[in-house]
């Protein structure tokens, strides 16, 4: 049985839910807006 990213739609290995490409986009984007919450708290 297949699974398919819940992004993308991307076939992936049973068990997860994004592709690697679109975790690594999302943790790029997370990791991105983490730098400016903290420049503008200071």
């Amino acid at each position: 049985m297949s699974n398919y990213c819940v992004c993308c739609g991307e076939e992936i290995p049973e068990g997860r839910m994004v592709c690697p490409i679109c975790a690594h986009k999302a943790e790029s984007e997370e990791t991105s807006q983490g730098k400016d919450d903290k420049e503008n708290k200071d």
